[in-house]
Formats: C-alpha cells, sequence, structure tokens
C-alpha cells in the first residue's frame, strides 16, 4: 500500500518543527555572549570554592570522653594519637583539613565521614569516646526572624 502525502520533504519538516505563534526565538551573537559569560561566572565560583586556604584563624579542637580538649592549629601538618574509651584513634591534619585515619570502633562510620576544612564542621566517634571540630568563623547559611 503506497502512502499518499500532501507536503513536500521541507515543508514536513517545518510542519515538525515549528514553535508555535510568537515562540520563535533566534540565538543572536549577544545571547551567545550572556551564555558564555553565565558559565565563565559560575566556573571561577566553583572554582574558588575548591582551591580557597583556610584563615590561619582556624583551629582544630579534639575533645575526648573525659573532657581533655587539645587546639592543634590546622596549618601544621601532622598526626595526632588520640586515647579513646576502647583505644588509640589517629588523626591527620593536612594542609588545612582534619580526618581520622584508624580507630578501634566497630562499624568505623567516624573514618568513612572523611576530611573535614569548615569551620563548624566535626567529626564524631561515639563508640571511643572522640570528638574533632574545626574552630573558627562559621559561614551563615540563612537567617531566620
Amino acid at each position: 500500500m503506497k502512502t499518499v502525502c500532501a507536503l513536500n520533504a521541507k515543508e514536513r519538516w517545518d510542519f515538525r518543527y515549528k514553535l508555535p505563534p510568537g515562540l520563535n526565538w533566534y540565538p543572536y551573537k549577544l545571547d551567545y555572549l550572556i551564555i558564555l559569560l553565565l558559565v565563565l561566572l559560575s566556573g571561577s565560583v566553583i572554582i574558588s570554592r575548591i582551591f580557597t586556604v583556610p584563615s590561619s584563624g582556624q583551629q582544630l579542637l579534639i575533645q575526648t570522653y573525659r573532657g581533655q580538649t587539645n587546639t592543634i592549629n590546622l596549618n601544621q601538618d601532622t598526626v595526632i594519637l588520640v586515647q579513646g574509651r576502647m583505644g588509640i584513634s589517629t588523626v591527620e591534619v593536612n594542609s588545612g583539613r582534619a580526618r581520622i585515619i584508624s580507630s578501634p570502633c566497630p562499624r568505623k562510620i567516624c573514618i568513612n565521614q572523611g576530611w573535614i576544612s569548615s569551620p563548624g564542621k566535626s567529626i564524631v566517634c561515639i563508640p571511643n569516646g572522640i570528638l574533632i571540630k574545626i574552630s573558627g568563623q562559621e559561614d551563615i547559611d540563612a537567617v531566620s526572624y
């Protein structure tokens, strides 16, 4: 059976891809410039957030279940052994960030939390009774009245 179409190939293409009246939009050179500027701006914001160096005032607070508190400068690269309830946990401080690299706790949640580098962030090992927290000026997310 032969299919009959009253429209030629060009008219069929126009019919399928034609926008409704009033929505015809064709990009101009200025549109490309605006899109390029938005991409560059968003890229620079992302790159600046990734490569920001912590301020020199940030410190790492290490608190144990006995209430002992140690303060370490985050700009100082070091490995610290902390005696907890179950045993010794190892805290690594490197280039303005910190993490727990070993702990005797059974589920290892504190190790899986990874690096912290922003003020107010913390890692807690509840079974071993250890808290590490970065002190400093915290960024405000939002203000509610």
